[in-house]
């Protein structure tokens, strides 16, 4: 852990900077929360005897669309209650595939936990689940399941296209529906030159996320170089819920989620991104914190530097010094490739009620440096869908 005290008049002036940079990531980002898109990847999926999640995609296509999409299971394998790389204790990588169709401008959605099989005769029963026309045969998920969900926009073929016709929306839900928490799909755009490498010289389908912000000479348009998350301290009592004298001991919580851009849905591969953390306190002090990313990743943000005890972290109140703070993520390797993901933080009241909301993470820059596009990021796909 590193801490270091900046000049007062410095702090200002970046403090300045640095709201104009969180300005310039939200209008000018490579990744969009609030457009639509080729590909669209949910970071945070989870079904489990007291979590599910509700699926909803539209395509803003006025012509019939096609996409192909992958569920990819990060659970850990039998035997591990927590991930420990030393004792083999990491994601499993599963995918689950399937298409979907949706007719101009048509909506659709499901849960996680059932899936959603083509039943014709629903197509009028509104008010039921399943009501309207079916997109395809939808997979359920088996209980356990913790992951993402990517969606990218295909010809009638297989073949990706340009289009950006795609958004999304994920609401994680408690089994007796009396909590949710809900995010929009992290969307990547495309250029017209969307499938200009699949298959490659080697008779691969790679997307390549090669774009720089502002241009259009590369296929997809390329993933952050560093995500900005402003929260609240770990365990501090939550403002609002003590304005009103309802503020519980146990603090706010925060989980964040995170999933390398790089991936090899052929041969099941999955990506590995260690990043580092610069924790920013309301006094501009600097804290310093990293850890691995292997296929998919949700941690605690005490559990980043102090599993075992939460209130030695960086990130607790007391030691962090401050109420609210910015952490700026960003890969320590150039080779890594990016991360993107969503932060889910829970507040409780006097009474142990529970309440979550999830977030979508600010980004600034992109994993393009100079003119050879080094260090971008890849999706391969199966060859024959």
């Amino acid at each position: 852990m590193r801490t270091v005290k900046w000049n007062a008049f410095l702090s200002g002036l970046c403090g300045f900077a640095v709201v104009l940079g969180v300005l310039a990531a939200s209008a000018r980002a490579d990744v969009v929360t609030e457009k639509t898109a080729s590909i669209i990847d949910f970071p945070k999926v989870i079904y489990n005897a007291n979590e599910d999640t509700d699926i909803q995609i539209v395509s803003e296509s006025p012509m019939p669309l096609f996409a192909h999409c992958f569920y990819v299971d990060a659970r850990l394998p039998s035997g591990c209650s927590k991930e420990d790389p030393r004792i083999g204790c990491t994601p499993i990588w599963q995918e689950i595939d399937f298409n979907i169709t949706l007719t101009h401008f048509q909506p659709t959605h499901w849960r996680a936990s059932i899936g959603r099989p083509v039943d014709p005769s629903d197509d009028f029963k509104f008010g039921y689940y399943g009501a309207g026309i079916d997109p395809g045969a939808i997979p359920p998920l088996t209980s356990g399941f913790q992951g993402e969900l990517m969606c990218i926009e295909v010809e009638m073929d297989g073949t990706p296209r340009d289009g950006n016709h795609l958004f999304g929306v994920a609401t994680l839900v408690t089994t007796n529906d009396s909590d949710v928490s809900k995010y929009n799909a992290i969307g990547i755009q495309s250029t017209v030159a969307a499938n200009a490498t699949c298959p490659d010289d080697q008779g691969r389908c790679v997307l390549i996320l090669n774009n720089p912000r502002g241009e259009s000479s590369g296929e997809y348009n390329a993933c952050p170089q560093t995500l900005v998350l402003n929260h609240v301290a770990e365990g501090a009592t939550d403002p609002i819920l003590d304005e009103f004298g309802k503020a519980g001991t146990t603090g706010v919580q925060n989980q964040l989620t995170l999933v390398p851009c790089s991936k090899d849905f052929e041969n099941q591969i999955a990506g590995t991104v260690t990043v580092q953390l610069a924790v920013y306190n309301e006094y501009e002090e600097r804290f310093s914190a990293s850890f691995t990313v292997t296929c998919w990743k949700t941690i605690e943000l005490t559990d980043i530097d102090s599993p075992t005890d939460p209130t030695r972290s960086i990130f607790y109140y007391s030691n962090l010094g401050s109420l609210t703070a910015q952490t700026r993520i960003t890969p320590a390797d150039m080779s890594d490739g990016a991360v993107i993901g969503v932060l889910e933080t829970t507040r409780t009241d006097t009474t142990s009620n529970t309440a979550r909301v999830s977030t979508n993470i600010l980004t600034e820059g992109d994993r393009i440096k100079g003119t050879d596009f080094a260090g971008f990021d890849q999706i391969q796909l199966p060859v024959q869908f």
